[in-house]
């Protein structure tokens, strides 16, 4: 058995042995107000003892090194004593083994440790899902919360933010709904607040409220858009393709449509961008087409042919990748009077329950094509 084995094996073993003496004795003598440190050092020792060691040797050192170092000096008054020597244990063992493994720590591989408050404008750059850069427009309060006498309250409260510029991120219809918290209570450091009229650059995340975002902490993710910072996530954005990018196509396939024939159209939305872009919806010709003819009025499809699960299935496209579909217009619009007619494709994703998606409209390029008069 190696050290390392030995040196766990033994730890585990007080640990246990620890257990039981304190559940069937000294616990007791703890509710009794009759502690001792004497009583203590015998249930040591004869854990020690039963650990097949040397009772006097062990005993006597671990024992006196607990007793007049840790139990006198360190011992809160809210913890109970076998937690304390819990604790004390794990410590203990973790040097054991450091001590018994000298080159352990050469093979350790470094980590990297997100901070919990993002202090630098890198790490908030990683930590945020959404940058933008807006306006408040409007703040109001999420839900009516009453005083109670004598304790102060924390009420949820809605910023509305006219967006000016994405640089992380793919939100695409110029709003964003922040969910923040005020408080009658003041905080070290303080709580993020808006106010109508202010200019801000913000750091944001989904909120786990349905439909809004959140700033990266609740102390953290609101700054002044002074030019330094504004040139930096330009800079950054741009380097490391940040925020999202995607392209709608519309392209007619059938080359001489014919009234009473089927006339083909394909459709294609890509992500040009260097970052995955979500969308609360997945395009659909019954959705996104629409139709001028020769009357000059711009029709839409039927009702009763829209595609509702198309409207609230989520798509994901990662960078380089595309969603598209085929579809006979002919199906969709009466094509019957001969004339010049353009057809209009317009991906519309709504806001829906995920604030970092996508929203607002994608238009594709429109495509041209005549009926001729029947012979």
């Amino acid at each position: 058995m190696t050290r390392v084995q030995t040196c766990l094996t033994f730890f585990v073993t007080v640990h246990a042995v620890l257990k039981n003496e304190f559940s069937n004795g000294l616990r007791k003598s703890l509710l009794r107000n009759s502690f001792s440190y004497s009583n203590f050092y015998g249930s040591f020792k004869r854990a020690i003892f039963r650990c097949g060691l040397s009772g006097d040797c062990h005993g006597k050192i671990l024992g006196r090194f607990l007793r007049n170092t840790f139990i006198k000096g360190f011992l809160k008054p809210s913890e109970t004593l076998f937690s304390y020597c819990e604790r004390l244990l794990f410590f203990a063992a973790l040097f054991a083994v450091l001590a018994a493994c000298p080159f352990a720590a050469a093979q350790i591989e470094p980590i990297t440790i997100q901070p919990a408050n993002p202090l630098t404008i890198e790490d908030k750059i990683k930590a945020a899902q959404v940058i933008a850069l807006g306006s408040v427009e409007t703040v109001t309060a999420q839900k009516t919360q009453q005083k109670t006498a004598g304790r102060k309250t924390r009420a949820p409260y809605v910023a509305n933010i006219k967006v000016e510029k994405i640089y992380k991120g793919s939100p695409g219809d110029g709003k964003l709904a922040v969910l923040f918290t005020r408080s009658d209570n003041p905080s070290l450091p303080p709580l993020v607040n808006f106010s109508p009229g202010e200019r801000v650059v913000l750091f944001l995340r989904q909120s786990d409220t349905a439909g809004y975002l959140e700033t990266i902490t609740p102390f953290t993710g609101k700054e002044r858009p002074d030019y330094a910072l504004t040139q930096k996530l330009e800079k950054t954005s741009a380097q490391q393709g940040l925020a999202g990018s995607a392209e709608a196509t519309l392209a007619l396939d059938t080359k001489a449509p014919q009234a009473g024939s089927p006339v083909l159209i394909s459709f294609r939305l890509e992500n040009k961008g260097a970052q995955p872009v979500l969308f609360n919806a997945t395009p659909s010709p019954s959705l996104d087409l629409a139709l001028s003819g020769p009357s000059g009025k711009t029709i839409y499809p039927p009702s009763a042919s829209r595609d509702a699960k198309a409207a609230s299935t989520q798509l994901r496209l990662i960078t380089g990748a595309h969603f598209g579909y085929s579809a006979d217009i002919s199906k969709l619009f009466n094509l019957a009077a001969p004339g010049n007619y353009t057809l209009y494709a317009t991906f519309k994703p709504a806001a829906g329950r995920d604030q970092t998606a996508w929203s607002g409209a994608i238009r594709a390029n429109s495509v041209s094509f005549e009926i001729p008069k029947s012979k």
